[in-house]
């Protein structure tokens, strides 16, 4: 359907540096565990720019990376955008520390500005400031070169909640993958199951005001998506698959072109992949998209976990389980991430405010029989599986582990306060988290933390021009 929308009046400085279009570059980001570096790919362009006209120079300080926009002429800045990436996180693997190379491709979209601009694109150091340049490069909008409109399926899209201009809201759009043409009217049904339950949590309940939400349907030839360790291919619009670093439940793609040429036929600020299987799995980084999978009984609670990562720029706070990353929080780095911390400084701690007086720094909890009991856990649920045990005996198992779980935490002598929790960041010691549990840490379908809550509610603010 055709979308429509009143432009909002832009602050004077939007207009000033601005036209009222969409830049759209897509990049290669490649290199090893030691190096890295981008080049150009094409440049788009797109009519409106449906983000925020203000504060455009100082966004939320999330993400490892941040793009900054400079006119060439006075040297003013006048637009930045955090992110993070695949690539840096696959230098975190076993891979790129056998020495490999890889390339990925990315994305960057700002405002067309009207004047010759310097793009950087700038790493955090290892205190944390935007420092090493890994791209910078002056463009004239006078003389680019721009590619068509893309040669592809027209995206159906369907208004799923509409509650203001795109420009003062945050713009989400669910993105079908793995749906077949007889299968549209079952992913509009999952995209609003989805977007209820992420209204259904806080703080994305009491917000909810503030959001427009779209669904933009494009038929798959088949059904499902790839799953490698299984020996199972499917052709899908955006190519996802299972397997994203050897981790079978990572479920990413890496065909950004695509993503981005399908969920641009909707305003959007957000993405969120729905895949049509039933088999656990996602994954989210900031300011990329969050993926899901729909038909899984826990689907529900990832799409809203991977949205934390995707939207509110959030660690993840658990630690027992298996990833495919080694040392992504080296020694002496204190994480970006909003909820998390490497607790240099105890007195300086990222989210003191919230913490009571009474609530000691570190704050103790029984970390070790956690551990025991989870331990105990994954190897029940591993020998279920390898003996080929029925789907509800291996749910009891599950459910029976959660049951245990919120009678542990409840019994905890700083249950429901903030403090500085060891354990989180994927490592045991080390890194610390703000509260005992959170859905950044286990499974199910619960609030996000109080410094979640905050950090989150920060970029919603961002989005809508609220002070």
């Amino acid at each position: 359907m055709m979308l429509h929308w009143t432009p909002v009046q832009a602050e004077e400085g939007f207009n000033r540096w601005f036209l009222n279009q969409t830049l759209r570059i897509d990049l290669f980001h490649t290199g090893s565990k030691q190096s890295e570096q981008y080049t150009v790919d094409r440049l788009w362009i797109r009519e409106g720019w449906h983000g925020p006209v203000a504060r455009l120079s100082t966004p939320p300080p999330l993400g490892l990376y941040q793009m900054k926009v400079q006119d060439v002429a006075s040297g003013k800045l006048i637009y930045a955008w955090g992110f993070s990436t695949l690539f840096n996180e696959w230098q975190t693997t076993a891979e790129a520390a056998r020495g490999g190379h890889r390339t990925f491709p990315e994305t960057v979209r700002l405002p067309l500005p009207r004047h010759p601009f310097r793009l950087t694109i700038l790493r955090r150091d290892s205190l944390n400031r935007f420092t090493r340049v890994v791209f910078e490069q002056v463009f004239h909008p006078d003389s680019l070169v721009f590619h068509p409109e893309p040669a592809l399926p027209e995206a159906e899209v369907t208004i799923l909640q509409q509650t203001g201009e795109p420009q003062q809201r945050v713009d989400v759009v669910f993105v079908a993958e793995g749906y077949t043409v007889t299968q549209k009217d079952k992913f509009l049904k999952d995209a609003r199951r989805m977007m209820k339950a992420l209204f259904s949590v806080k703080p994305f309940r009491t917000h909810r005001q503030w959001f427009n939400c779209y669904a933009a349907f494009v038929a798959s030839p088949d059904s499902g998506v790839d799953e490698p360790d299984k020996d199972r291919y499917r052709t899908t619009p955006l190519n996802a698959s299972f397997g994203m670093f050897g981790l079978p439940r990572y479920l990413m793609t890496t065909d950004i072109r695509s993503l981005q040429n399908v969920a641009e036929k909707a305003p959007f600020d957000a993405i969120v992949i729905l895949v049509n299987t039933d088999r656990y799995g996602g994954g989210g980084i900031y300011n990329l998209y969050a993926c899901t999978t729909v038909d899984n009984r826990w689907s529900t609670y990832v799409m809203v976990h991977e949205f934390g990562h995707s939207f509110g720029g959030l660690g993840d706070e658990y630690f027992s389980s298996t990833v495919a990353y080694q040392d992504f929080y080296p020694e002496g780095t204190e994480p970006w991430e909003p909820n998390l911390t490497a607790l240099a400084d105890p007195a300086q701690l990222k989210w003191r405010h919230l913490v009571e007086p009474a609530t000691p720094v570190p704050t103790p909890w029984d970390k070790d029989t956690f551990v025991a009991r989870t331990r105990e856990y994954r190897r029940r649920i591993h020998r279920l599986r390898s003996q080929g045990a029925a789907k509800k005996e291996i749910q009891q198992e599950e459910e029976a582990f959660q049951n245990w779980l919120k009678k542990f935490f409840a019994a905890q002598p700083y249950a429901g306060k903030v403090g500085a929790f060891e354990g989180g960041g994927y490592v045991a010691s080390g890194i610390y988290r703000p509260a005992l549990n959170c859905i950044m840490f286990s499974k199910g379908l619960q609030p996000f933390d109080p410094v979640c809550q905050e950090a989150i509610g920060r970029v919603v603010d961002y989005y809508t021009g609220r002070q």
